[in-house]
């Protein structure tokens, strides 16, 4: 019996064209007095790319989706949905979803609406547009993922200047019908708020952004040190119970795409999961486009299928964390070969 599903048809990605290598950071740093070395090479930090001066999440974000559009081979009035999914949105009147779909042209959209979940964005999206997809027959969404970092950073903060990035990525999200099931399988969540204010931004709130009585470094980001080093066995313990309840093990997983914003984390949780530290089974491009949070889960993707470790009737598991904290992920079956 045939069944609906929701797969990933067009994939497109964009990142400036201002690239700092690692030299760069380091020679920043040192003239501050902080050595950061050892800090990016737990992290995985090679190269990143930050924004001219007239870029916006916006442009970038358009074309991402034109991207996107041009390899689903489909015309942009052939959308019903767009999603701007972002933590540094352009705008807050009007929605960004609502710009970027009066630039890409895909004026038979009319459910359009911006979404924010911190660095988890993109895969909380993608599980939400796939049941909405599901339950209203939407043949079509576009969803779109911005950061614009650079603007937010203090440049005397080794977190954000340097271990970050700038880019913009797009899904084409299809509605199938298929004998089995493909496209997106499953979701799993989960979140803990007991480190709410590990980061903010802006650090004053938005209340206060523009009282100059605040030192500009507070009206930009701001963290508070926080060990992670458990989060690989949360990750560890969501995916079990999601390969467990859709009758597979860990084992049958043919390749992990984590949040890209530690190489270590990704190697912690691999061995959780007593699986090998293979580079064929999972993809990590925080070395070469710093860490881009929301977008970085599809960066990691369009870079495992350009490198072949994802092929057709492949099992794929996404997972990453948003701030406070929160995790999501979801399982996915690629009933096509996309790149």
């Amino acid at each position: 019996m045939r069944q609906p599903c929701v797969r990933i048809s067009g994939l497109g990605t964009y990142h400036p064209k201002n690239k700092l290598d690692n030299e760069v950071i380091f020679e920043h740093f040192r003239k501050l007095g902080k050595n950061v070395e050892n800090l990016y090479a737990h992290l995985g930090r090679e190269e990143r790319y930050y924004a001219d001066p007239d870029e916006t999440g916006i442009t970038m974000g358009v074309i991402a989706a034109k991207r996107a559009l041009e390899h689903a081979k489909l015309a942009p009035s052939q959308v019903e949905m767009v999603v701007f999914a972002s933590d540094t949105p352009e705008y807050l009147i009007p929605t960004n979803a609502l710009l970027i779909s009066r630039e890409v042209g895909t004026d038979n959209a009319h459910i359009i609406y911006d979404f924010n979940a911190n660095c988890t964005g993109v895969i909380t999206a993608i599980d939400q547009i796939y049941r909405y997809m599901i339950h209203k027959k939407v043949r079509y969404a576009l969803l779109v993922s911005s950061i614009l970092i650079s603007p937010w950073s203090n440049k005397d903060d080794e977190l954000y200047y340097g271990a970050w990035g700038d880019s913009s990525a797009a899904v084409v999200l299809e509605l199938v019908e298929s004998e089995n099931p493909v496209g997106v399988l499953d979701s799993e969540y989960f979140a803990d708020t007991s480190y709410y204010r590990m980061t903010t931004m802006p650090d004053s709130g938005m209340t206060r952004i523009h009282d100059e009585s605040i030192p500009l470094p507070k009206r930009k980001g701001g963290w508070e040190p926080v060990d992670f080093d458990f989060l690989p066995e949360k990750w560890n313990i969501l995916i079990r119970e999601m390969t467990k309840r859709n009758g597979i093990t860990q084992h049958q997983v043919d390749h992990f795409i984590f949040s890209q914003f530690s190489i270590h984390a990704i190697r912690e949780v691999m061995k959780n999961l007593e699986l090998e530290d293979d580079p064929r089974l999972y993809t990590f491009v925080g070395n070469k486009y710093g860490y881009t949070g929301h977008t970085s889960p599809l960066l990691g993707l369009y870079h495992a299928l350009a490198d072949g470790k994802i092929k057709e009737g492949d099992t794929v598991i996404f997972c990453s964390a948003g701030a406070g904290y929160i995790i999501s992920t979801f399982l996915y079956k690629f009933d096509k070969a996309l790149l």
